[in-house]
C-alpha cells in the first residue's frame, strides 16, 4: 500500500451456523447414553424376578429363594434346617432335585423378555455414536430419545408385573407364603432407560436451541448489516450518490491555488 492511496474496508464474514452444540455438551450427552446403552443391554442378562418362601414342616424350617434373569434361565438355593437325625441325605437330596426342577421349569416355560431390552439398548448405543458425529447429531438425539422412551415404557411394564412378563405365574405359587418382586437387574434395566430418555431429550432441546441460534442475525439491527469500520489514516471517506470522489494529491506538486 502506498501513502494517499484509500485502505479498502475488510470484507466481513458471514457468521458460522450453528448446526449442532457444541463438542462438549454433545460429549457429555453422547457419554450418558451410552451408559444407558450399557445398563439397558447388560443387566438384562441379570435377576429380574426374585422370590423367597420360610415353610416350617414336620419340625423343620425350609427356606428358597429363587431367582430368574431377564433371558429366562433360574436359580434355585432351598435350605433345611433342625432336620432329624439320620435324614440329613435323605433331606439333602430332595433340597437338590427341588433345585434342578426350579431350573429345569425356568428354563423351558420361562419367556425372555430381556431380548427387548437389549435391542432397545443397541438403538440407544447407535444414537450415542451418531451424537458425536456433528452433521449426524441431530439424528442422533432423535434416535436416543425414541429408543430411551421405548426402553422406559417397557421396563415400567416388567417392573410393575415381574412374574407375568417372565412367565412365573403358575411356578412361583406353588409354595406358601412366597413373596415375590422385581429383581435389582430389572431395577437397573429401569435405571438405564431413564438415563437414555433424559440424555436424548435434552439433545433434541439443545439442538433445537442452536438451530434457531444459527439462523439469528449475528448483528442487532437490519439483516446483513455490519457496525461501521473506524477510518484508518490516509483513507478516503466513501462519496455521497452523485458526487465526485476527491483527486488524490500528485506526488511532489504544489497544492491547487485558489480561484
Amino acid at each position: 500500500m502506498t501513502n494517499g492511496q484509500p485502505l479498502q474496508p475488510p470484507v466481513p464474514s458471514a457468521p458460522p451456523t450453528a448446526s449442532s452444540p457444541p463438542s462438549t455438551i454433545r460429549t457429555l450427552l453422547a457419554a450418558v447414553a451410552g451408559i444407558a446403552a450399557l445398563l439397558l443391554i447388560v443387566f438384562s442378562f441379570f435377576s429380574w424376578y426374585s422370590g423367597s418362601a420360610t415353610t416350617d414342616k414336620a419340625g423343620m424350617t425350609i427356606s428358597m429363594d429363587v431367582s430368574v434373569t431377564g433371558m429366562g434361565s433360574g436359580t434355585a438355593d432351598m435350605e433345611v434346617a433342625n432336620v432329624p437325625a439320620g435324614l440329613e441325605n435323605a433331606i439333602n437330596k430332595q433340597m437338590a432335585k427341588g433345585e434342578q426342577d426350579f431350573v429345569d421349569s425356568a428354563a423351558e416355560k420361562s419367556k425372555k423378555p430381556g431380548i427387548w431390552t437389549v435391542v432397545l439398548g443397541l438403538v440407544v448405543a447407535a444414537g450415542a455414536a451418531l451424537l458425536m458425529i456433528g452433521g449426524l447429531s441431530r439424528i442422533g438425539a432423535l434416535v436416543t430419545a425414541l429408543g430411551g422412551l421405548a426402553a422406559t415404557i417397557a421396563a415400567i411394564v416388567f417392573v410393575s408385573d415381574p412374574e407375568g412378563a417372565l412367565g412365573m405365574k403358575d411356578q412361583s405359587s406353588q409354595a406358601e407364603d412366597f413373596s415375590s418382586g422385581a429383581g435389582w437387574g430389572l431395577w437397573l434395566v429401569l435405571l438405564g432407560a431413564l438415563l437414555a430418555l433424559a440424555a436424548g431429550g435434552l439433545a433434541v432441546a439443545t439442538l433445537a436451541r442452536s438451530g434457531r441460534a444459527g439462523r439469528a442475525p449475528a448483528v442487532a439491527g437490519a439483516p446483513g448489516a455490519y457496525p461501521d469500520q473506524p477510518q484508518q489514516f490516509g483513507q478516503v471517506p466513501p462519496s455521497q450518490p452523485g458526487e465526485f470522489p476527491p483527486a488524490p494529491p500528485q506526488q511532489g506538486g504544489y497544492p491547487p491555488q485558489p480561484q
